[in-house]
């Protein structure tokens, strides 16, 4: 998620049985006007998102936390977010910023921002080999190009998986063997047919429809 995003974030978009959040709003600052609710940056930044486990036992503490919160407050406002000043209401984006930075140093470790951690999810998906699809819808990006022109340093490692992947095919090996996986004789088939069928028209206009087909 972008910083905003979080920061616009309310207990009503989050479902902490099922795991997953919706990002409705993102939360700006306004010359003259102070801290405001804003559509997100696009319209694909409107998005659900599954959460880790470990991420949602993170929000499960901080909710129950809650109360406790409120009791140390003598104006406390029920705004409803997520992530809270002392008294309730939004938090700037500055602020979360310089507490990362005081953490940071503290334990001596380089200094990224905020949004630096985003890039950093981002990076370790596609590393680990999670489709660049499943990433852009994480990201909130328009499309899926942005998403790979942004990380394209990363391409090379990718490509390189790509090439011992069709050795396998070509070999007539089981490509999910080689990580434990069992595959079915029809579904290598499949896998053989996809490795070299021709992409449906019109993928160089619509890279993002091809790959949901594909």
């Amino acid at each position: 998620m972008r910083l905003g995003e979080a920061l616009g974030l309310k207990w009503d978009d989050v479902n902490l049985v099922e795991g997953r959040l919706v990002v409705q709003r993102t939360l700006v600052r306004h010359p003259g006007r102070g801290l405001l609710f804003a559509p997100p940056k696009t319209e694909k930044s409107r998005r659900t998102i599954y959460l880790s486990e470990v991420a949602r036992q993170s929000l499960l503490h901080h909710r129950q936390g809650e109360p406790g919160r409120r009791a140390q407050s003598q104006d406390w406002m029920e705004s409803g977010l997520v992530f809270t000043n002392a008294r309730g209401g939004p938090v700037e984006s500055g602020g979360i910023n310089r507490a990362l930075t005081r953490e940071l140093q503290a334990a001596g470790m380089p200094h990224i921002r905020v949004h630096d951690l985003r890039h950093t999810v981002a990076s370790i998906l596609l590393e680990s080999g999670v489709h660049p699809k499943i990433v852009q819808e994480l990201l909130g990006h328009s499309t899926i190009r942005l998403t790979l022109d942004t990380y394209s340093h990363l391409t090379p490692g990718l490509h390189q998986q790509a090439a011992r992947t069709m050795d396998l095919i070509l070999a007539g090996v089981d490509a999910m063997s080689e990580r434990g996986d069992a595959q079915s004789p029809s579904e290598f088939q499949t896998a053989q047919r996809r490795a070299f069928e021709p992409p449906p028209a019109g993928c160089d206009q619509d890279p993002d429809r091809c790959l949901a087909r594909r």
